[in-house]
């Protein structure tokens, strides 16, 4: 065992009270202070620096020994976000190759078992799961076990700084021995996003307090009217008990849904079928009076409120969500909005909504400007490589519009010509040609995980609020499945694939590992089979851009990863050319090198630059 190193610091508050000790961004705020850094290596190489000794100033002569070396941390992007508050030395800290024990862990369990009895990755979890002999394991667990305040108790959070990069050294490399050399590359990959993710929760997201703050009212203002327009009060329009009991007890409507429970369901579904079984009447009226109402609701309670009280509670106008790499078993990011479920540092950014005013209040800092950096047509992208269906491949190659291609397909109208007739929409009124876009967008965005007819017309009406009939959903799929046959045969092929191999994979060797293939799950491991590998491809393919981007391009602050986008913060003077430059970087890189792989078609990324999240604009 003379490969890797391992590392752990351990944190306290300033003041009693909180939780600062888990808030990286408290250490530049004054409230709370890095105790102790231990550091275990090959050759029985150990060092801890701690507050008490008064050598925590030698911390950079110890990265600086790390440098270039590949170090273990258990849940990385915590420990190096201390580190970058503490030296303020990113580039050092980009320098030292890290890796996450933690991470590491998922990439070995990750699938259906794990997923159902939620296995635990915290470390007292991973050795007792993966260390099976070792003197001092009883006493470390025991140790793990034992409630402690951060900072108190010196002497047991000095020892466990110790036992936690023993331990974390220990479990690394037993579990690298175990994980397929096949996924390996995969998971260096994603490592080397641990600093610049330390870095965007260490930095936050900037907010417009004012114009929030000048929102909220407005926000209240609609929802009074619109309770009072429909007779009721607000209460029962927020509660899910209340709002079923008004709809299918009182009015008696008919339900459409139901709960896990069994129980009527009053969601946003339930409710745009309601509206549209019941169209024309003031029933319909009335439910759609409801449905603005959540929408606001929900705007206001996650968003305007998220905001407004993160900023409260972190003392500045910052969002602070924890990011999770890895969060999704197909490899996104998720983001924990409060720290241990109680204190408010952020909001859910990964459910921010596509469109609306929201992304508007999400500004730059001064001197700075938002970057987006999209993955074009991403998912559809990586279906026509992992399917190998040879017109997507074509349309694709050709710089062909896939949407509009699906649309001349189904509708028998010539391609340029259809082009010509959606650019001249507006002025001669070509509907047809207009909803039949909406068709072929949605058969390609839909029917690529496999799909029945009764949920191809549902998603139209819930996506698009077009009617079709089951007949006609039919039809659409057999023209999908005639289109694209080799997206058919993937499914096939994906499924076979799964049940052979025990596990789905994606294009940069990550695993979900499927077991259930009989009974009630049936259906859904089928689905996993053939979803996984393309959006864990996505993951891949985002996870390798943003390290390419924190390697060649420093001055960009990467803040966010949201749907097909990875988000930055870009000094104001030179942004539209270095946008430029970082979409053109991406855009050359080999992927095919990269991954091991033919691939077969572009994986192009767009460069967008504005002032707001909701204001940026192609460059």
């Amino acid at each position: 065992m003379n490969r890797f190193y391992a590392l752990d610091i351990e944190t306290a508050s300033n003041t009693k009270g909180n939780d600062y000790a888990l808030e990286a961004y408290r250490l530049p705020q004054g409230k709370a202070r890095i105790t102790s850094i231990a550091c275990s290596g090959p050759d029985g190489y150990f060092i801890q620096l701690d507050e008490r000794s008064n050598n925590l100033a030698e911390i950079g002569s110890v990265l600086e020994y790390l440098r270039g070396k590949e170090v273990f941390a258990h849940r990385g992007v915590f420990d190096v976000g201390w580190l970058i508050a503490q030296t303020g030395n990113y580039q050092l800290l980009l320098d030292i190759k890290w890796r996450d024990s933690m991470l590491l862990a998922k990439w070995l369990v990750n699938g259906q078992v794990a997923d159902m009895y939620r296995w635990s990755l915290a470390l007292r979890d991973v050795v007792d799961r993966y260390i099976d002999e070792h003197p001092d394991l009883e006493e470390f667990l025991d140790l793990k076990k034992a409630e402690a305040t951060p900072g108190e108790d010196y002497e047991y959070w000095l020892k466990r700084g110790r036992m936690d990069a023993e331990f974390t050294h220990l479990v690394a490399e037993t579990m690298w021995d175990l994980l397929p050399d096949a996924q390996k590359p995969g998971y260096i990959y994603e490592q080397a996003n641990i600093v610049p993710v330390a870095n965007s929760w260490l930095m936050g997201l900037h907010t417009n307090l004012k114009a929030t703050e000048e929102f909220k009212p407005k926000i209240q203002k609609f929802q009074k009217m619109l309770a009072k327009r429909i007779d009721q009060t607000e209460a029962c329009l927020r509660s899910p008990q209340q709002l079923a009991h008004l709809l299918f007890t009182v009015k008696k409507f008919p339900v459409q849904q139901r709960t896990p429970k069994g129980k009527p369901s009053a969601n946003k579904d339930s409710l745009l079928l309601l509206e549209d079984k019941l169209a024309g009447t003031e029933d319909a009226h009335f439910l759609r009076t409801i449905l603005d109402f959540k929408k606001l609701a929900t705007m206001e309670s996650k968003f305007v409120n998220g905001i407004l009280n993160s900023a409260a509670y972190n003392g500045d106008p910052y969002t602070h969500a924890f990011p999770n790499i890895f969060g999704t078993y197909t490899g996104r990011y998720t983001y924990v909005a409060k720290t241990r479920k109680k204190w408010p540092s952020g909001i859910a950014n990964h459910q921010l909504p596509r469109q609306g005013p929201i992304r508007g209040l999400l500004t730059a800092p001064e001197g700075y400007v938002v970057c987006e950096l999209d993955g074009e047509q991403q998912e559809l992208r990586f279906v026509g490589q992992i399917s190998g269906d040879t017109n997507l491949i074509y349309d694709f190659n050709s710089d062909i519009d896939v949407h509009s291609s699906m649309t001349s397909f189904i509708s028998a109208i010539p391609y340029e010509t259809l082009l010509e007739l959606l650019e001249d929409e507006a002025a001669a009124g070509h509907k047809e040609a207009v909803n039949y876009r909406y068709a072929g967008k949605l058969l390609n965005l839909s029917c690529q995980y496999r799909i029945g007819a009764k949920a191809l017309a549902y998603k139209f009406f819930t996506t698009y609020g077009i009617n079709i009939t089951k007949g006609e959903a039919y039809r659409y799929l057999s023209m999908y499945k005639s289109r694209y046959k080799g997206v058919v045969d993937y499914w096939n092929r994906a499924i076979a694939d799964a049940k052979r191999d025990g596990y789905a994979e994606s294009i940069g060797g990550r695993r979900f590992k499927l077991k259930m293939w009989s009974g009630k799950y049936e259906y859904r491991t089928e689905q996993s089979a053939i979803n996984f590998p393309i959006q864990g491809s996505g993951g891949d393919h985002k996870n390798a851009a943003i390290s390419i981007i924190a390697r060649k391009f420093p001055e960009a602050i990467f803040v966010l990863d949201l749907h097909d986008g990875i988000w930055y913060y870009l000094p104001e003077d030179g942004s539209v050319e270095l946008a430029r430059e970082m979409r053109d970087e991406l855009n050359r890189t080999n992927w095919s090198r990269l991954w091991s792989r033919d691939i077969k078609l572009p994986l192009p990324f767009g460069a967008k630059v504005g002032p707001s999240f909701g204001e940026v604009k192609t460059v």
